[in-house]
C-alpha cells in the first residue's frame, strides 16, 4: 500500500500541471452527456473478466447531500462522463437497494481510509480486485483535498503504467478487510458497562443538554441506557429528553422528529425526518416517561409514531425510509423504501406504546408476515428487498415480531432469527457477513455487516439465541467496545439486557 500511495501521489502531481484545479467542464449550452452505468451483476456478466478496461464504482445514498452534489455536479459534466465511459466500466449501487454490495464498499472504505458516509468511489482491476478507494471527493480540489478528476486520473495512470502494484495493492486491501479473531481475553461485561456509563457521562452537553457538540444527535439509545444506570446517568438522561423535545429536533406542525439539529443549542433542524429516529426517540421518550411520569414525554413519543404512520406509509405497502427537504431533495420529500430492519424496529416502537397503536401495529406486523411468506408474488417496490434480505433485515423484522401478541408471529421471529444465523453468522469471529455464502460468487471476499444504523448483532443478542451463538455474540462485542471511548448506546443495552437475562 505504501508503494501504491506514493505513485498515486506521484501520478496526482503529474495530473495537477495538466489539468485545470476542477477538471474539464461544460458550457451551459453544451448537452448532458449520461454515463453508461451498469449493475454489479451486469458488469460481471458481461466482462466475465475478459474486458480489460478497469471498474470504477460509484455508491451513493438518496438520504446523502454529498452523494447528490457529486451526481449533480460531478458526474453532470459531459466530458466527465465522456472521459469515465471511455476508460472505465461504470458500476453504480445504491446504499438502500444493493445492500450487500453496499456493505462491500464501506467496510473496505471505512476499514482502509477511515472515512465513513456516503458517497464512496472505488477502483477494480479488470478481474474486480479492488486496489484503490476513497471517500467522498468534491467536483474540484478544496482545502488540499483533491478532487475526483484528479483522483480518479491517478488511479488510472496507476493501472496503466504500474499494474503490479495495484495487484498488489488489491491483495493487501483483501487482508486488511479480514475481521479480527476477538483475543481469548477480553474486559467483563460489567466492566465495559460501567466504562460505557462513564463515558456517556462525560460526554453530557452541560449547557444545552444530550450528548456530544455540533451536530447534535437525539442520542436516543443513549437515553435509554442511562435510564437504568444509576442516580448520575439517570439525570443525564433525563435532561437530554428535556432537551429533545424542548428544542427545534421535534417539528410542532407534524411531529416527526428530525434525525438531528445542526447547531449545539437545538435550534436549526437538520430537515431530514428518518423513520428509524421516529422509532428510537419515541422508545427513548416512553421509557423516560416511565421513570419520571411526564405526559408531555409519552405524548410527544406518540406524535413521532403517528408521524410515521401518516407521512411515510408507502403506497405499496410498507414505509418509505424518510422525508428529506434538504438542498437537492426530490420535491415531494419521499425517499425510498425503508429496509425491513428499520420497519422492524418501528413496528416494537408501535407494539411498546401500547393500546393506543394496537391496530396500526397489527398492520404493520401482517405487512412484514406477506414479505416472508414462502411464495411471494411478483416483487413489487415494496417486495424487491425480500429477495435477499441483509442479516440486519431479517434480525430486524425479527426484532419487532419477536413482541407481537400472535404466536404466528413469534413463530416467524424465531424462523428469521435461525435463518439469519444459519446464512450469515461466523462463529469464528462472532460477527456477522453481509452476504450468505451462496450470494458470495459475486464479490472479490465476503463483507462484514454493516453496524450503521442497525447492528446485527446487537438485535440477535437482544431478541435471544440458542446458548453457543449467545457465546460468539458476547465476544464479538465486547470486542468491538474494548478500546471505543463511546462504545455505540446499542451495543451497552444489548449487554445490560443479556446480562440481567443471565444468571
Amino acid at each position: 500500500m505504501n508503494i501504491l500511495r506514493a505513485l498515486l501521489a506521484s501520478v496526482s502531481a503529474a495530473c495537477a500541471a495538466t489539468l485545470s484545479i476542477g477538471g474539464p467542464t461544460s458550457s451551459p449550452e453544451e448537452p448532458r452527456r449520461a454515463i453508461p452505468w451498469q449493475t454489479w451483476e451486469e458488469a460481471k456478466r458481461s466482462s466475465g473478466g475478459s474486458n480489460e478496461r478497469p471498474i470504477y464504482l460509484y455508491l451513493g445514498s438518496k438520504l446523502s447531500e454529498l452523494s447528490r452534489e457529486t451526481e449533480q455536479q460531478t458526474f453532470a459534466r459531459a466530458e466527465t462522463a465522456a472521459w469515465l465511459a471511455l476508460h472505465f466500466v461504470c458500476v453504480r449501487i445504491d446504499e438502500a437497494t444493493d445492500p450487500e454490495m453496499a456493505a462491500f464498499v464501506q467496510d473496505l472504505v471505512e476499514r482502509v481510509r477511515q472515512q465513513k458516509g456516503p458517497p464512496y468511489h472505488m477502483w477494480l482491476t479488470p478481474r474486480f480486485e479492488p486496489f484503490e478507494a476513497a471517500g467522498y471527493l468534491p467536483p474540484a480540489e478544496e482545502w488540499s483535498q483533491p478532487g475526483f478528476l484528479k483522483t480518479a486520473r491517478a488511479a488510472l495512470e496507476v493501472w496503466r503504467d504500474h499494474p503490479d502494484a495495484a495487484v498488489a495493492s488489491a491483495r493487501e486491501l483483501q487482508s486488511l478487510a479480514s475481521p479480527e479473531v476477538p483475543s481469548a481475553t477480553l474486559p467483563s461485561v460489567a466492566a465495559l458497562l460501567e466504562r460505557g456509563t462513564a463515558a456517556w457521562i462525560g460526554a453530557e452537553d452541560q449547557t444545552h443538554g444530550g450528548f456530544g457538540e455540533a451536530p447534535k444527535e437525539p442520542h436516543a439509545d443513549v437515553i435509554r441506557f442511562l435510564l437504568h444506570r444509576g442516580p448520575a446517568a439517570r439525570e443525564a438522561a433525563l435532561r437530554a429528553t428535556a432537551a429533545l423535545v424542548g428544542g427545534a429536533l421535534q417539528d410542532p406542525s407534524d411531529g416527526g422528529f428530525f434525525c438531528r439539529t445542526i447547531d449545539e443549542a437545538w435550534r436549526e433542524p437538520y430537515r431530514q425526518k428518518r423513520l428509524i429516529d421516529q422509532a428510537r426517540v419515541a422508545v427513548a421518550l416512553l421509557d423516560a416517561d416511565q421513570v419520571v411520569n411526564r405526559p408531555e414525554w409519552r405524548h410527544a413519543a406518540h406524535r413521532a409514531l403517528r408521524f410515521g404512520l401518516t407521512h411515510l406509509r408507502h403506497p405499496e405497502g410498507g414505509f418509505f425510509a424518510a422525508l428529506d427537504f434538504t438542498e437537492g431533495a426530490a420535491p415531494d420529500g419521499t425517499v425510498g423504501l425503508a429496509s425491513l430492519a428499520a420497519q422492524g424496529v418501528f413496528l416494537r416502537a408501535l407494539i411498546r406504546a401500547g393500546e393506543p397503536f394496537r391496530d396500526e401495529a397489527e398492520a404493520v406486523a401482517r405487512h412484514l408476515r406477506t414479505l416472508f411468506q414462502p411464495t411471494l408474488p411478483s416483487p413489487s417496490t415494496a417486495r424487491a428487498r425480500t429477495l435477499a434480505p441483509s442479516p440486519a433485515d431479517l434480525l430486524g423484522a425479527a426484532f419487532g415480531l419477536s413482541l407481537s401478541p400472535v404466536a404466528d408471529d413469534r413463530s416467524l421471529a424465531r424462523e428469521l432469527t435461525r435463518t439469519a444465523l444459519a446464512r450469515h453468522h461466523d462463529t469464528r469471529t462472532g460477527l456477522f457477513w453481509a452476504v450468505s455464502a451462496d450470494g458470495a460468487a459475486l464479490l472479490p471476499w465476503r463483507p462484514l455487516a454493516i453496524p450503521s444504523p442497525i447492528r446485527p448483532e446487537s438485535l440477535a443478542l437482544t431478541i435471544g439465541v440458542d446458548p453457543s451463538s449467545r457465546e460468539h455474540l458476547l465476544r464479538s462485542l465486547r470486542h468491538t467496545i474494548e478500546f471505543d471511548p463511546l462504545p455505540p448506546a446499542e451495543i451497552l443495552i444489548a449487554l445490560a439486557r443479556d446480562a440481567e437475562s443471565v444468571p
